[in-house]
């Protein structure tokens, strides 16, 4: 259950959230095409994915804190395992570019 101030705080994150959603969608499909010496497109799309997840997370935690009655542990709980148990943290930051034939996956 929400009280008083912590509505507005949670408004405020939503909002926030959404609007990074958003302005993520827009940056990548508006993003230039590949050249030989960007990163891969898995590595992109792994990028990608990672910020999704991580713009995703707080705004659904954020809409479930702000329905009236509802607890807002469980969903932040399962959110945060399924960010904690997936497998794109494990590739490693979105700064650091890997070599070729290198990074998530690779052999």
């Amino acid at each position: 259950m929400v009280f008083g101030t912590y509505r507005e705080l949670f408004a405020a994150v939503a909002t926030v959230a959404a609007a990074l959603t958003g302005l993520l969608f827009v940056a990548i499909s508006v993003a230039r095409q590949p050249t030989r010496d960007s990163p891969p497109d898995v590595i992109r799309q792994i990028r990608a994915a990672a910020s999704l997840l991580s713009f995703t997370n707080p705004l659904a935690v954020t809409l479930f804190g702000l329905v009236p009655g509802t607890n807002v542990g469980y969903p932040a709980i399962a959110l945060g395992s399924s960010a904690c148990c997936s497998p794109v943290p494990a590739c490693g930051p979105s700064w650091v570019t890997p070599r070729r034939g290198a990074g998530c996956g690779a052999s």
